[in-house]
């Protein structure tokens, strides 16, 4: 039996250029830093993969650090600006990586405060919500910076698009209210390079994953802008402009790279052109069978290939069983919690209750998939639909 994968919010198959550049520079011998003929030779492969990644973005060469991932580019998002601000904001639908390091940081700050902006049924912050909320704490914010500290009063990060509802921020009126109050803008654009027309000209940074998009895992970049006043964190070496130290990969980033230029490509961008329509054909199709299936974020623009939707009194651990069973892989929400049987965070914080959370599955397309995986799935989900429904399986309830 055929094994259809749509779980690419979580990590996406390997692109064949991504892994042909790999095979190419894995043979390079050397490190980058050394003076020979070999490490001149790497430094030269680094630089140009660097030039090659900022073309692609439209940012400066000069602005990219590559890291090893999304985990590590949010690290330092928030850690390399803690000395320079005063207060952080973020969003209560994050990902894990960046709300879980945001709340440690102020843990180990004693001088630092954090302000969680909520989403509300859009899914994401508003630039009204967060004019709302710094309004209401600005007189706090602005009274701790004595008058010849130079910190700027905030940074703010909130993400481009969500990882488990495909939801797409408006940044840039979100970004004119920022820079209004003086603050600095970091999102995490994971989930949107190579889905979606992304423009990093509003952001002061942002953050990056290789394998979100097709490329390997392990590798990643964090834009920094010139302008930023960024303290290293992981000090040593000295590499990356001497903001973030360690010998980098010289095969994974050209992979990193590949699988940019592949996904920005006149083919990459049809194809998630075509992985919108068989999306919207899926959800009018599961709507004739279940009217009361919820498409989480419907009538907000989401990435064209992801799809978060209920089954009505079907639990999540039941479907993505079900959906296993026959083959399918599908997710129960962020991979970072998908192993953990709670509902989703994300749904929870744009008011959805714990029923109807629970009962809700993502579906993600990739590169790879074709219109008849999709249909597939629509197939299945109907099927595991009426089969459950009809022997009473409904979903558990969790104790309070």
């Amino acid at each position: 039996m055929k094994r259809i994968y749509l779980d690419s919010n979580a990590s996406m198959p390997l692109r064949p250029e991504a892994k042909e550049a790999m095979n190419h520079y894995v043979h390079y011998l050397g490190n980058p830093s050394s003076a020979h003929h070999f490490g001149v030779q790497l430094n030269q492969c680094l630089t140009q993969a660097r030039e090659a990644l900022a073309e692609l973005l439209n940012v400066k060469p000069s602005e990219v650090v590559f890291t090893s991932g999304a985990t590590e580019s949010n690290f330092l998002a928030i850690y390399g600006m803690l000395p320079r601000v005063s207060a952080l904001f973020t969003g209560t639908t994050e990902h894990a990586s960046l709300l879980e390091n945001v709340k440690e940081a102020i843990t180990r700050s004693h001088n630092k405060d954090l302000y969680l902006c909520a989403v509300g049924p859009s899914g994401y912050v508003t630039d009204k919500i967060f004019d709302a909320t710094y309004r209401s704490v600005q007189q706090e914010i602005t009274q701790n910076i004595p008058g010849d500290d130079h910190r700027y009063p905030f940074l703010a990060s909130f993400m481009m698009a969500n990882h488990e509802t495909g939801i797409i921020s408006d940044l840039s009126p979100l970004s004119k209210i920022i820079k209004s109050y003086g603050g600095l803008f970091h999102t995490d654009a994971s989930q949107a390079l190579g889905k979606i027309p992304v423009d990093f000209s509003h952001v002061d940074m942002a953050t990056l994953s290789s394998h979100k998009l097709g490329g390997p895992c392990g590798v990643g970049a964090l834009m920094i802008k010139e302008h930023v006043p960024f303290s290293p964190v992981l000090c040593g070496g000295g590499q990356e402009h001497g903001l973030r130290s360690g010998t980098p990969s010289l095969p994974l980033i050209w992979g990193f790279v590949e699988a940019v230029r592949a996904s920005l490509s006149e083919a990459g961008v049809r194809h998630f052109h075509a992985c919108q329509t068989w999306r919207d054909e899926a959800e009018q199709n599961i709507h004739a069978l279940a009217p009361h299936a919820r498409i989480f974020g419907q009538h907000t623009p989401r990435l064209p290939q992801t799809l978060c939707l209920s089954m009505p009194h079907i639990s999540k651990d039941i479907q993505l069983a079900a959906f296993d069973l026959e083959s399918v892989a599908v997710s129960g929400g962020s991979a970072c919690h998908s192993g953990v049987s709670e509902p989703s965070v994300v749904l929870s914080a744009m008011g959805v209750g714990e029923e109807e959370a629970s009962t809700a599955i993502r579906m993600s397309m990739g590169w790879h998939t074709q219109e008849d995986d999709v249909k597939h799935f629509v197939w299945l989900w109907k099927k595991i639909y009426q089969q459950l429904n009809k022997r009473g399986k409904t979903r558990h309830v969790h104790a309070a």
